[in-house]
């Protein structure tokens, strides 16, 4: 719309700012109300606008605490003194002390905006933020046309373009979810990224500590593995096996978390945001190669703890199996299921697919992970726990505090791991139910299937194309688990900081350049 105006031609735009002439002649009185509109309009809007900011939506997230000390609360009554003075020359001295105070108005906003950033946001704020700085930018423009009775078309096509473009603004519902998807995935964006920055390792001891964990991680999906298993011989239908699928993936995964270990494929929708947050000083040399490392140690942390799952989970794997059949002289899983298993996951078939679409749920849970902890921080549960009287009488004050602080500390990472249990436990039910032929392949669950396999077939079968084709698939889940998942996280990222293409552009080809001079650092 604004550009449809801007390309309006001079001849017409002349007969438009016929309308803006205030000046009446004898034979022409009150044809043209504008001015009168105009001065009407800076009341309104000052009276609206202050009503709003001092809700306590907007009100409570601001610094000054009385409400006398608002710049809100002067708006009306410095645009009223404005509008009743007649003396030229003291009607601009306080027009420009209306400006200051709209100012001052745009830089409360801009601290409730903080406020949200730091203590989770709401859409109904967001919307009354968004509504409430186009008013103040009218109110601006208005003063600024109502002061300068002269002929301005600048001044005019200004006017024009601001209102066009608020009124289209004011009715899109894109706008509005556009700035809260923004500062919501900014939230999401710097949760993670303090997350992330615990899985980008740069000395040896941090890549030895992170394949350590990540064996604990493969270990742990070992038990998930043969659970699983144990719930095929339950005969479940497909909705309850996902529940129990589910809530074993969750237990298995909050274990992990319990006990610090690493799951590969979760990496990098924590990391991808810690990588954006540094996006920002590329212009500097310096910075863009302390970028690079960076990204460098990214991949090399990703194929550290993607290699410590798979080495943990297919050894033990294959020795719990061994127990089995010591135990009870039988195989854990029979020939059929292993061939089936060695067949589901050849890279012949769609298991690439399965694997991106897997990405995907790896990153939906870093969403929900993140909306849980904006919702947690909007309604200062962390306050509300430590002061419920149900949670002190049964754990005592400092219990209810200590609860309070480690569900604040800790929200995120419970979250995640739940909501990323039941995403691959009970998403594949629910497509099979609308007739969508889309399954779930993690590169260490599926790993855990293998060992079980290879613990079950002759050894012969280890030879052929069968056992080889599920092997190439297995590397396929970790290429796509991970490049799906990491390459969404740090779209979110970007777009919350809003690194511009120029910039990205910068990084890649610094990016490339490194790796064609010097591939040894991979």
């Amino acid at each position: 719309y604004v550009q449809w105006f801007q390309q309006i031609d001079a001849k017409t735009f002349e007969k438009l700012l016929d309308l803006f002439q205030y000046e009446e002649g004898p034979q022409e009185k009150n044809w043209n109300s504008l001015m009168a509109d105009a001065k009407d309009a800076i009341l309104l809007l000052a009276i609206q606008i202050r009503g709003v900011a001092m809700g306590s939506d907007i009100r409570g997230r601001i610094s000054q605490k009385h409400f006398t000390d608002l710049p809100f609360y002067r708006l009306t009554n410095v645009a009223e003194k404005m509008l009743a003075e007649h003396d030229r020359e003291n009607q601009l001295a306080i027009s420009f002390q209306l400006e200051q105070t709209v100012e001052d108005c745009f830089r409360s906003l801009g601290e409730v905006y903080q406020h949200l950033d730091e203590y989770g946001l709401s859409i109904h704020i967001v919307y009354l933020l968004d509504r409430t700085e186009s008013q103040l930018r009218r109110v601006r423009d208005l003063v600024a046309l109502v002061i300068r009775h002269s002929r301005d078309s600048r001044q005019i096509a200004l006017f024009l373009e601001n209102l066009v473009e608020d009124s289209h603004r004011r009715r899109s519902i894109k706008a509005l979810l556009s700035d809260s998807l923004s500062l919501l995935s900014r939230k999401i964006a710097e949760r993670t990224a303090e997350t992330g920055e615990h899985y980008i390792t740069r000395t040896r001891r941090e890549f030895y500590l992170l394949f350590k964990s990540s064996l604990g991680g493969g270990y742990v999906t070992t038990f998930t593995t043969l659970i699983k298993f144990g719930l095929y011989t339950l005969g479940l239908n497909s909705f309850f096996f996902g529940i129990a699928a589910g809530l074993n993936y969750s237990a298995s995964f909050l274990l992990m978390f319990r006990w610090h270990f690493t799951l590969g494929t979760k990496q990098p929708a924590m990391t991808a945001p810690a990588l954006a947050a540094k996006m920002h000083k590329i212009s500097d040399p310096a910075e863009l190669q302390k970028l690079v490392d960076e990204i460098i140690h990214l991949v090399r942390s990703q194929v550290v703890s993607v290699m410590g799952n798979v080495i943990g989970v297919v050894p033990l794997t294959i020795l719990m199996c061994w127990v089995w059949l010591l135990i009870t002289h039988k195989t854990f899983i029979t020939e059929e299921q292993a061939r089936h298993v060695l067949h589901e996951f050849t890279i012949l078939g769609p298991t690439p697919l399965y694997a991106a679409f897997t990405g995907v749920l790896l990153f939906a849970a870093s969403l929900i992970s993140g909306w849980a902890d904006n919702w947690f921080a909007f309604h200062r549960m962390t306050t509300a726990l430590s002061h419920s009287r149900r949670l002190r009488s049964v754990l005592g004050e400092k219990g209810a505090r200590r609860l309070a602080y480690y569900c604040k500390a800790n929200i995120s990472g419970i979250v995640i791991n739940i909501a990323l249990g039941f995403l691959l436990g009970l998403t594949p039910s629910i497509l099979h139910f609308f007739g969508i032929p889309l399954d779930i392949r993690h590169v260490t669950l599926s790993s855990g299937s293998i060992g079980a396999a290879m613990a079950t077939l002759p050894a012969e079968e280890l030879l052929r194309w069968p056992f080889w084709g599920a092997v190439l698939g297995i590397a396929s889940m970790g290429v796509f688990n991970i490049s799906v998942s990491f390459s969404l996280a740090l779209w979110v990222a970007i777009r919350a900081r809003r690194v511009q293409g120029p910039q990205r552009e910068i990084v890649f080809k610094a990016i490339w350049r490194r790796i064609l001079s010097q591939p040894g650092t991979l």
